[in-house]
C-alpha cells in the first residue's frame, strides 16, 4: 500500500518565461513614484507587463492531489499440483484546485495609468486544469487456477484465469468573474451578475476477460503452448463487446539433441515460432457507439437578431464497430556460443491489424465527425537481431549487447475514401492510402528554378489555371528564381494528381545498445 500527497500554493502566473522575458534587465519593477511600472511601454505605447507585480499581487493558485494505491495477493495450495491465486488492486486519486486572479494597475514612468494585469478579476475552482487531474478510481480483480505436473519426461502446466477492470473518473470546473480579494477565497465570493463558466463531467470504462493456457514440453526439448481468451469491453455497443482470440507457439531446443550436446561452440540453440491473435481498442473513446447532443447559441433572426439556443449531434456513431484484431506470425532463433560468452537472437515477424479502427474521410458539408469503424487492414513486416557478449575481468563482470531492427508496413485493405495531401498524410487524421504505408509522404516533383521571365511566361502558357499554380496577375505570381513544379501526369493541371510518393516517417533502421 502506498499513499502520496502533494500540496502546491504559489503565484497564479509570472514565474515561467515571464520572469525572463517580461522583466529583462532593461526594465525596472517600479517607477519613481513607487508604482508598478508597465514594461514595454513608451511614448504613445501602453505597456501591460510586469512579472514581479504578477507574482506578488495578481493572484494565487492552490492545488492538492492525493493518491492511494493498494495491492493484495494471496495463493492457496489445493493439492501438490494445483493452486488458486487471487489479486486485487485499488488506485484512487483526489484533486482539488483553486485559482483567483485580481487586477493590478500598471503605470508609466511619469505616473500615468497604463493598463491592468488581469483586466477581469475572477475565482475558479475544480479538480485541476491538467488532463491528469480529476477524481479517479481504478479497480482490478484477478483470479487464477494454476496446474503443474510431470509424468516422466513429459511436463504439463496450465491455467485458467478471469480478470476484471473498472475505471471511473470525474472532473469539474467553475469560474466566476468579478472576484474581490477580501482575504476570503471561495467560489461564492465571485459575482453572480457577471459571466459564470461551468464544465466537467464523468467517464467510465470496464474490461472483462477469460484466459486459458496449456504448456507442454518433452525433456525440456520440445515445447508447445496453446492459449485462448475471451475479452469484453464497455467501449462497444451490445452485440459487439465480446471477441475470442487464440494463439499457438512451439519451440525446439536443438542444443539438447545428441548431435549438438557435445559441441564446443554451441552452448544453447533454440528454434521457436508461433501464431497468435489479440484484440485492441486503441484510439476509440469510451462511448463511441453513442451520439450525444451538444447545446450552444447562435445569432439568428432578421433586423433585431439575437442569440438563439441551438442543438446538434456531437458526432455520428456506429453500433457495429468492434475489436481491432491483431494477428502476429513469428519465427525466431535464440543462441549462446563459446560457453555462453556470446549470446543473441534473430526474429522475423509479420503483423496484420485486421479491422483497423480508423475514421473515414467525409465531405466538409457533413457537419460532424465520423465514428471509428473497422474499415482497414495494416500489414507490418519486420525483423530484429540482438547480439551480445558477457565476460569477466578479475572480479568485474560485464555484459555488452546491441540490437538492430527494421519494420515496413502497408495498408492492404481500406474501405474509406482516400484524399492524398501534399506532405505528410497523417494516419491520425484518417489520411490513409491503400497500398502505401501509414504516415506516407507525398511531394511535388521539381525541375530546378526559373531562369528568366520569358521562361515563367512559357510555363504559364503551357499549364491550365488553378490548382497550386498561382494566378499570373496576383502578388504570389511566379517569378525568376522560383521552383518549377513538374506536371507529372501531363494533363496540364498542377494539382494533387501530380503528387509523388516519397516514403514514410518511420525510421528505416533502428540500432541501439
Amino acid at each position: 500500500m502506498s499513499y502520496f500527497s502533494n500540496k502546491f500554493s504559489g503565484p497564479a502566473a509570472g514565474l515561467a518565461r515571464e520572469a525572463a522575458t517580461w522583466d529583462a534587465p532593461l526594465f525596472p519593477t517600479y517607477n519613481p513614484d513607487g508604482q508598478y511600472y508597465a514594461n514595454f511601454g513608451g511614448v504613445n505605447i501602453t505597456g501591460d507587463r510586469n512579472a514581479i507585480a504578477q507574482v506578488k499581487d495578481a493572484g494565487r493558485e492552490n492545488k492538492t492531489t492525493e493518491q492511494l494505491k493498494v495491492f493484495a495477493q494471496a495463493t492457496y495450495k489445493l493439492t501438490d499440483h494445483l493452486d488458486l491465486s487471487g489479486s486485487y488492486a485499488f488506485n484512487k486519486q483526489h484533486s482539488e484546485w483553486q485559482q483567483y486572479l485580481v487586477s493590478v494597475p500598471l503605470y508609466s514612468w511619469d505616473g500615468g495609468f497604463s493598463n491592468n494585469i488581469n483586466n477581469t478579476s475572477s475565482i475558479s475552482e475544480g479538480t485541476g486544469p491538467d488532463n491528469s487531474d480529476g477524481n479517479v478510481t481504478y479497480k482490478n480483480y484477478k483470479a487464477t487456477l494454476n496446474y503443474n505436473n510431470s509424468f516422466g519426461d513429459h511436463n504439463i502446466s496450465g491455467l485458467v484465469a478471469v480478470e476484471a477492470e473498472k475505471n471511473e473518473s470525474n472532473e469539474y470546473f467553475i469560474r466566476r468573474n468579478g472576484f474581490v480579494d477580501y482575504g476570503v477565497y471561495d467560489i461564492h465570493l465571485g459575482a453572480t451578475d457577471q459571466q459564470i463558466t461551468t464544465s466537467g463531467g464523468g467517464d467510465t470504462w470496464g474490461f472483462f476477460g477469460y484466459i486459458g493456457r496449456i504448456n507442454y514440453d518433452y525433456k525440456n526439448k520440445y515445447l508447445l503452448e496453446l492459449q485462448g481468451r475471451r475479452d469484453g469491453s464497455s467501449r462497444f455497443a451490445e452485440g459487439q463487446k465480446w471477441s475470442n482470440y487464440g494463439s499457438i507457439s512451439g519451440g525446439w531446443v536443438l542444443s539438447s539433441e545428441d548431435f549438438l550436446s557435445d559441441s564446443k561452440i554451441i552452448s544453447f540453440l533454440k528454434l521457436r515460432g508461433g501464431y497468435g491473435e489479440l484484440g485492441s481498442t486503441a484510439g476509440i473513446g469510451n462511448f463511441g457507439y453513442l451520439s450525444t447532443v451538444q447545446f450552444g447559441t447562435t445569432v439568428f433572426g432578421q433586423t433585431s437578431a439575437t442569440q438563439q439556443a441551438t442543438s446538434r449531434a456531437s458526432s455520428l456513431f456506429s453500433d457495429t464497430t468492434t475489436w481491432e484484431r491483431i494477428a502476429t506470425s513469428e519465427i525466431g532463433l535464440d543462441f549462446r556460443l563459446f560457453n555462453s560468452s556470446v549470446f543473441g537472437s534473430v526474429d522475423l515477424f509479420r503483423k496484420n491489424n485486421k479491422g483497423m479502427l480508423v475514421r473515414g474521410i467525409t465531405t466538409q458539408v457533413l457537419g460532424t465527425t465520423t465514428p471509428f469503424t473497422n474499415i482497414g487492414t495494416l500489414q507490418t513486416d519486420g525483423w530484429e537481431v540482438m547480439l551480445g557478449w558477457r565476460g569477466q575481468i578479475n572480479d568485474f563482470d560485464f555484459t555488452i549487447s546491441a540490437n538492430m531492427s527494421d519494420t515496413r508496413n502497408e495498408i492492404t485493405r481500406y474501405d474509406g475514401a482516400q484524399s492524398i495531401v501534399a506532405g505528410l498524410n497523417d494516419a491520425d487524421s484518417s489520411e490513409n492510402i491503400l497500398g502505401k504505408p501509414i504516415n506516407s509522404f507525398y511531394l511535388y516533383k521539381t525541375d530546378g528554378y526559373f531562369d528568366s521571365q520569358a521562361e515563367v511566361d512559357q510555363y504559364y502558357a503551357s499549364h491550365n489555371a488553378g490548382g497550386i499554380l498561382p494566378s499570373q496577375t496576383s502578388n504570389d505570381a511566379l517569378r525568376p528564381g522560383d521552383i518549377k513544379v513538374v506536371d507529372v501526369n501531363g494533363d496540364g493541371d498542377l494539382d494533387t494528381d501530380d503528387l509523388v510518393y516519397h516514403g514514410d516517417n518511420a525510421p528505416p533502421l533502428c540500432l541501439w545498445y
